[in-house]
């Protein structure tokens, strides 16, 4: 048993044939309870095959649970320039971010990738997860850093017997966004069964799907300044559809007052522009504006293998070992290049060797030198982001029967992840404008103007009118791929005892101790191009850091009052853990919890802790990061200002983000009902000093107001207006989320088979967060956040027929967060429904081979409008992949066999 996972279940949800007697069954929760109706904080269990039951993979079948709606998949995209495709499988409770939950494999640390500190769930051992232990509360005093919203415990079959192998393919009703997984794993005893080994082998792919692929997508949707606000009953912003750009178009336009009326097709020709309704400088309705492209599903391809081998020396000492190696590759096209506003417009010459004589005779009419040309640049193609990581893990430990019930568990572990991380196609900034500003030669032919006075600079001139495709030459001087290639090491060791300290008044009272040591360094290799800062955006840099905590920690568990009125069985747990991090110091984490079983049947419980996440090593150590952002600036009458240059990257002198957690609830199993379970759980998060960088329009609006702080982040030309932002990473945040939990289940025969009701749910209450300066915002119910989240689901089996039914239920949200007023701001509630039918024959010999097949999102539900951010631009990327199903129905058809 391993000490770092020490609550037997209390799960609602595993069905009576599925579930062992709960003393086989050790869950997530504490280092010292060893009867899991005693944990004080709620703790979900969800065994491998209910998972299968609702999805085709584990890592979506967790996202589509109520708390894990935030979790990535491949599924839930941020495509950006320069930026990276989320194609990670990644957990996230509470909506906190991944890096707030704490993901474990068989209770132990695994293996990271890159500097993020996250965890790739994807390339877990699929085959051997028998089950996984989901703790909704507060656990950094028994795990350390990172356990805010909870921790979720992939729990392995190390005992597995026998030989399994799956295979299954998915497709969309539109026949694309295809995916496909094998899945393979056996194990075996040995040494006269003293021993036992397991290993497994997964392969997994998913191909790419575009965001106008889907017809939901070519609405174009924004959410855009008002032209009428001010007026009395006239809202702030006001929902379009059809929104579009209106400060470029993709062959080009003139943005220069006087000659802003003309724009170019795509052969470069100068043609009238026929401007949209309700424009308030940047974004409009309708007209020859454009809008961007985007991806919903990235291209990725995965694969993993792991073996684990234990084996009992004598009948109180057992020694294991594990290893894993795991490969994720990831590709995703993404935005457009655009020069847009002020800042970002081409300055095209009046000598400019492409620039039409038509435009060059109006020009010579007002007197113009140049004029600014707003354009997305379709000539360079879409860059295409990439994501490639190799993780290797290697485990050693032992545990061991010490003397009465005292056991011991150590273990050590050593992790290497490289990352290999870019955007292939990626334009060099200055080569850009260099390479637009071309002028005839004095032997009449095109060069770059740049070239007249060196003629060895290698420029290649470029037509900034139209859309004509780069030729290979242009491509080569003017692109090139961004890169950095990171190595990320951990070391792990760690010693806990745990065992009864003394038989008290109410039963034994157990405790636990322990130590533990992690280091975690990183070093990373960028290409020089982007370490000078040299791309459009998605310049990465060289960096390199370390970093090592010492922890100690202490847990018990007393029984107070026993067979009792009111007070069947009366528990206190208290625990506290030492911490000290090499770049910030100690840190002290505790947590203090009471269970009282009222009556038989019905059990209290209750928890108060304080909890820590530290920065992780990109946090500290990943340097700078130039990218390109939008701002209004009330400065300049709230004038929106495109591609500004914006900074953003680490602070070597981050310190923890603390958080205090509370959750009471209760749990009910009447005697009357047998089958049936019932619990409430109430949670509130209190965050503060959170890691966050600032965002560059919040920067804006507190200099607008006359924050100093703020101000000293803005550069401005000499006619004040933004030239670019810088906003490192700060622990200035604050939060407050709370909410309610709820879990229903109830088992029963019915005719010849068992049938399985369960419902999920968690109503979010409050979701604030606070930067210095700016005003606490209520942002539950707002996008990406609606108040209520719901899973239905019911399971009926019969011999081996298996048909499960899930409904995922989506609250409705609003579009914008208030005090921000919006004509439309309603976004309506919906309903997804999953279907799964198994059957599996019993033939041992053919080894009872299983047939199934599962219908995501049955009645191809499209997604609702959510987060339309006028400054977003990105008008594909309307839904958010994490709430919301954007595939559409998909189906899986698959096969299992086992010996």
């Amino acid at each position: 048993m391993n000490a770092l996972a020490q609550a037997e279940a209390t799960d609602l949800g595993s069905s009576a044939k599925e579930a062992a007697p709960a003393a086989e069954i050790v869950v997530t929760g504490s280092r010292a309870i060893t009867n899991g109706e005693q944990a004080p904080t709620p703790v979900t269990v969800l065994s491998s095959q209910q998972l299968r039951n609702t999805a085709p993979n584990l890592a979506e079948a967790l996202r589509q649970l109520p708390q894990l709606t935030a979790s990535g998949t491949p599924a839930t995209p941020n495509p950006t320039i320069g930026g990276g495709p989320s194609t990670q499988s990644t957990a996230d409770l509470r909506n906190l971010g991944a890096n707030r939950t704490l993901t474990l494999l068989n209770g132990r640390r695994p293996a990271i990738f890159g500097g993020s500190g996250l965890v790739d769930t994807g390339v877990f051992p699929q085959a051997l997860i028998s089950r996984v232990d989901i703790v909704t509360g507060g656990a950094s005093s028994a795990y350390g850093s990172d356990a805010i919203s909870g921790v979720v415990n992939y729990v392995v079959d190390t005992d597995y017997q026998g030989l399994t192998a799956e295979a299954r393919h998915g497709i969309s009703t539109y026949g694309d966004a295809g995916s496909y997984a094998v899945e393979v794993a056996g194990g075996t005893s040995f040494g006269g069964g003293r021993g036992h080994v397991v290993a497994s082998f997964n392969m997994n792919g998913q191909q790419l799907l575009e965001a106008d692929q889907r017809d939901y997508n070519l609405i174009s949707a924004a959410t855009i300044p008002n032209p009428l606000a001010g007026q009395p009953g006239q809202p702030q912003l006001i929902y379009r559809e059809n929104a579009t750009i209106a400060t470029g178009t993709f062959g080009g336009r003139i943005i220069t007052p006087g000659l802003n009326t003309i724009r170019f097709d795509a052969a470069g020709n100068p043609v009238p522009y026929t401007p949209g309704t309700e424009s308030t400088g940047a974004l409009q309705v309708g007209g020859d504006g454009a809008s961007y492209p985007s991806t919903l599903v990235a291209r990725t391809r995965n694969w993993s293998a792991y073996g684990h081998a234990k084996y009992a020396l004598t009948d109180d000492i057992e020694v294991f070992a594990e290893g894993s190696f795991g490969h994720a590759r990831s590709t995703s096209p993404n935005l457009y290049f655009f020069n847009l506003g002020a800042n970002g417009a081409y300055t095209v010459r009046r000598d400019n060797a492409y620039l039409p004589e038509s435009i060059g005779a109006l020009m010579d009419e007002q007197g113009l030198s140049a004029i600014q040309l707003g354009k997305i640049d379709r000539n360079y193609g879409r860059n295409v982001t990439f994501f490639d990581s190799d993780t290797w893990n290697a485990t050693i430990g032992a545990n061991a029967n010490l003397w009465g019930n005292w056991k011991l568990d150590i273990y050590g572990s050593h992790s290497v992840s490289k990352t290999r991380y870019g955007a292939q196609n990626n334009r060099i900034q200055a080569r850009s404008r260099l390479a637009t500003d071309a002028v005839f030669a004095p032997d009449g032919g095109i060069v770059c103007r740049s070239s007249l006075t060196d003629p060895g600079n290698g420029c290649v001139p470029t037509n900034p009118f139209g859309e004509t495709p780069l030729t290979q030459a242009q491509r080569d001087y003017l692109t090139a791929t961004s890169i950095a290639r990171s190595t990320t090491k951990q070391d792990v060791a760690a010693l806990s005892l745990h065992g009864d300290v003394v038989d008290a008044w109410a039963g034994a009272i157990t405790g636990a101790v322990g130590v533990e040591y992690r280091k975690v360094s990183l070093d990373q290799v960028a290409d020089p191009i982007g370490q000078a800062n040299g791309f459009t955006a998605g310049n990465l840099k060289t960096s390199s850091g370390s970093y090592n905590v010492k922890e100690a920690f202490a847990e018990l568990q007393v029984p107070l009052l026993r067979d009792v009125t009111l007070a069947q069985d009366l528990s206190l747990n208290a625990a506290i853990r030492r911490t000290d991090y090499s770049t910030s110091g100690a840190v002290t984490t505790w947590k203090v919890g009471l269970t009282d079983e009222v009556f038989h049947g019905f059990r209290l419980r209750a928890s108060l802790s304080q909890d820590i996440r530290a920065p992780n090593i990109n946090e500290l150590f990943g340097g700078v990061v130039r990218g390109v952002t939008t701002v209004r600036d009330p400065n300049f009458n709230g004038e929106t200002f495109l591609n500004i240059f914006s900074y953003s990257g680490s602070n070597a002198d981050l310190g923890p983000e603390k958080a205090r957690t509370l959750t009471a609830g209760a749990v009910y199993r009447p005697d009357w009902l047998p089958g049936f379970g019932l619990s409430v759980d109430y949670y509130r998060i209190k965050l503060s000093d959170a890691i966050t960088q600032v965002a560059f329009q919040t920067v804006v609006d507190q200099c607008g107001v006359g924050n100093a702080l703020f101000c000293s982040l803005i550069s401005r030309g000499s006619d004040g207006r933004i030239v670019e932002i810088n906003a490192p990473l700060q622990n200035v945040q604050s939060a407050r989320v709370s909410g309610v939990d709820f879990e229903a289940n109830y088992q029963t025969e019915v005719g010849n088979g068992d049938l399985n009701l369960r419902a999920l749910g968690t109503y979010l209450d409050q979701y604030r967060f606070s930067n210095p300066g700016a005003a606490t915002v209520e942002q539950a119910g707002t996008p990406t956040l609606p108040r209520w989240r719901a899973n239905f689901l019911a399971s009926y089996t019969n011999g081996g027929f298996t048909m499960t039914v899930q409904e995922r239920y989506v609250g409705k949200t609003t579009r914008v967060v208030l005090p921000t007023t919006v004509d439309d701001n309603t976004v309506k509630s919906v309903f997804y429904t999953n279907l799964t039918l198994r059957y599996r024959f019993e033939d041992e010999r053919m080894g009872s081979p299983e047939l199934f097949m599962n219908v995501n999102n049955l009645f191809n539900q499209a997604p609702r409008v959510g987060q339309t951010n006028s400054l977003n631009l990105g008008f594909a990327r309307m839904y958010d992949g994490a709430l919301y199903d954007i595939v559409g129905r998909f189906f899986t058809v698959g096969a299992r066999v086992r010996f």
